[in-house]
């Protein structure tokens, strides 16, 4: 095991090492010159320890906040693979005497944004950008050209912003767009931070042509965010694909009510549609209450019971009252049918080519938590079987097979299935009921365990659990009764003070 968990390590400090000596390479590196003379030592050793003290900054910032990129050489090789293709390119650009101000660093900014985290990705058009005027600035130059690492890194910062939590496909272009008007106006800047008093007006800067010469490189920028944004919208489905990642524009089309999968749970298995409809309200509200990713609770919420439609009616919410199925079974059959929905679901997501991370949702939504129900009937029966000895059912043949959660947002989806089930069977919903209900499955999912693999704190916890408070206060608004309109209706003798609404706290609530 100590050998299996060196191994990854020993192979990301390898790539780490030979991804700062060829930045440095290609820093350094004289295009046309011969081998013997193309790079000079001294500058290649200034050049070494800057990409050293960068690279080490960089390393910190993932190992602390993107540990996963770290889980693994190819993970590691998708993150790096952006920053060597940058400067190859900015290095042709130089050597075939184009602007460097063509240099894509916007789009490791977008790409960065979409895959991992803002902050990684405001970190790297940083330190990347720096890098790319220390090309841009040639051999002979003893500092970084400054105006082109400003410009670039103002630039790429707004893609970044830009292409946070995008929903649609063309704001991409748009993000495209925003990053060349930024670039036009901080390369105006710094030229008229440079501009020859003497020379005005069409003597602008200090390059020989004038006013060409003047808003050239801007008018560069501008085309090069215009190109950026082509590039991201064209190359999307490679990004989600290289990178394992499900971006908001491919979550909105899930989240489409008519699509096919959806339309098929609505009319095959219609309460639990309806139940999967209420489960994504309250998960995103659960997570915008902890700044966790609130459309992708929602979707996931969307599809987590997609696996009843193997036997949908075998699911109390799609009963519609009738006699239940499940009195013709033992327990342990009864049990073992609720028990593969998850998987059930997991095949059909897969045939439907779901993202991986809505997969997530419907393996993970019930961890490892016991069919309570069905376990204590069989406790029971095996108690009053004289021949069965009573007490020997096993719960582990009544708990799902897992995986737990493992994210903040799945997490949220566990909480939210059982408190929706439950709520729905009051027969009579107050305030007080509804607390009782959230807070009683947030201690039962605690006790038994269910978060130790999700990254969620216990005031995460508590804010998402008056989340989900308010959303159903929200819900159910018209049929609550507060304590003192119950005591009236006592008083008053009127109809309702504590009758049922329909349904019942003792049906069988199967999230």
């Amino acid at each position: 095991m100590e050998r299996e968990e060196a191994n990854p390590r020993t192979t990301n400090a390898l790539l780490a090492v030979l991804f700062v000596l060829v930045c440095s390479a290609l820093v350094v590196y004289r295009v046309g010159v011969p081998w013997a003379g193309a790079f000079d030592p001294v500058r290649l050793l200034g050049v070494l320890l800057v990409v050293l003290v960068l690279g080490l900054v960089l390393g910190l910032y993932v190992a602390r906040f993107e540990k996963a990129i770290l889980g693994s050489p190819a993970g590691l090789l998708r993150f790096l693979a952006p920053w060597l293709l940058t400067l190859a390119v900015a290095k042709a650009l130089v050597a075939w005497e184009a602007s460097p101000y063509w240099t894509p660093v916007s789009l490791v900014g977008i790409v960065y944004a979409l895959a991992y985290s803002s902050g990684l990705a405001f970190a790297s058009v940083g330190l990347l950008s720096l890098l790319v005027a220390l090309i841009a600035a040639g051999p002979g130059a003893t500092s970084p050209d400054l105006g082109l690492a400003l410009t670039l890194g103002l630039g790429s910062a707004t893609g970044v912003f830009s292409a946070l939590r995008v929903r649609d496909r063309n704001k991409l272009l748009w993000a495209g767009l925003s990053v060349g008007l930024v670039q036009v106006v901080a390369a105006l800047a710094m030229r008229l931070a440079a501009v020859d008093p003497d020379g005005l007006p069409w003597g602008l800067g200090t390059e020989t042509d004038g006013l060409r010469g003047f808003l050239a490189d801007p008018l560069y920028g501008l085309g090069n965010g215009i190109a950026v944004g082509f590039l991201a919208y064209h190359t999307l489905p490679l990004i989600e694909a290289v990178f394992g990642v499900t971006t908001g524009v491919s979550l909105a089309l899930w989240a489409d009510h008519n699509h096919p999968l959806l339309r098929r749970l609505m009319l095959e298995a219609p309460g639990t549609y309806h139940h999967s409809m209420m489960v994504g309200t309250l998960a995103e509200a659960g997570a915008e209450a902890i700044r966790a990713d609130a459309l992708l609770c929602r979707v996931g919420a969307y599809y987590h019971d997609i696996g009843k439609l193997a036997k949908p009616e075998y699911f109390y919410e799609n009963t519609m009252g009738q006699v239940s199925l499940h009195d013709r079974l033992n327990p342990h059959m009864s049990a073992m049918i609720i028990l593969a929905h998850p998987k059930d679901g997991a095949e059909i997501a897969r045939e439907e080519g779901m993202p991986a991370r809505i997969v997530d949702f419907i393996r993970e939504h019930h961890g490892t938590t016991p069919v309570e129900y069905f376990f204590d009937k069989a406790v029971k029966q095996a108690e009053a079987d004289e021949q069965g000895g009573g007490g020997r059912v096993l719960e582990s043949a009544y708990r799902y097979p897992g995986p737990q959660p493992r994210s903040r947002e799945t997490a949220i989806l566990m909480l939210a299935d059982t408190v929706e089930a439950v709520t729905r069977t009051l027969s009579e919903p107050t305030v007080n009921s509804i607390e009782k209900v959230v807070d009683d499955t947030l201690v039962r999912k605690m006790g038994d365990g269910q978060f130790g693999s999700a990254p969620i704190t216990l005031g995460e916890l508590a804010r998402i659990r008056d989340a989900f408070v308010r959303r159903l206060l929200a819900i159910y608004h018209a049929r609550i009764k507060y304590p003192r309109q119950v005591e009236e209706e006592r008083v008053e003798g009127r109809p309702g003070a504590g009758g049922a609404n329909g349904g019942g706290e003792g049906a069988v609530a199967e999230g």
